[in-house]
């Protein structure tokens, strides 16, 4: 009876690993931003983007219409800067100061065009 708890046991440390190794690899593989996956990657990553950049800009006195567009901008802006990037590289682009300043610059930019002071 122990035996076969064992095996159990190890089965399942065994699909565990497997499952967070495929995880890992998927994480690490640059989305090819001509598939069906890759467009809706693009969609999904500008939308999430821009609804963040919105609700932190929610605070500042300004147009909507500018809001929207400086943060439209950002989404486009930022996901060309990293698209050829995996997807584990854009989670940790907050922890990298050269990619903190390259978004900077994006963000300044757009909202310079947006006529945001």
């Amino acid at each position: 009876m122990f035996k076969w708890i064992l095996i159990g046991a190890a089965v399942l440390v065994l699909i565990v690993v497997g499952l967070g190794g495929a995880g890992w690899m998927v994480l690490n593989k640059p989305v090819d931003s001509n598939s069906e996956a890759g467009q809706a990657y693009a969609k999904t990553f500008k939308k999430n983007f821009k609804d963040y950049c919105m609700a932190q800009a929610a605070s500042l006195a300004a147009d909507q219409d500018q809001l929207d567009d400086m943060c439209s901008c950002a989404a486009e802006g930022i996901y060309q800067k990293y698209k050829d990037q995996p997807p584990a590289k854009l989670i940790t682009l907050s922890n990298d100061p050269e990619a903190q300043q390259k978004v900077g610059a994006i963000m300044q930019e757009c909202a310079d065009r947006a006529g945001l002071q």
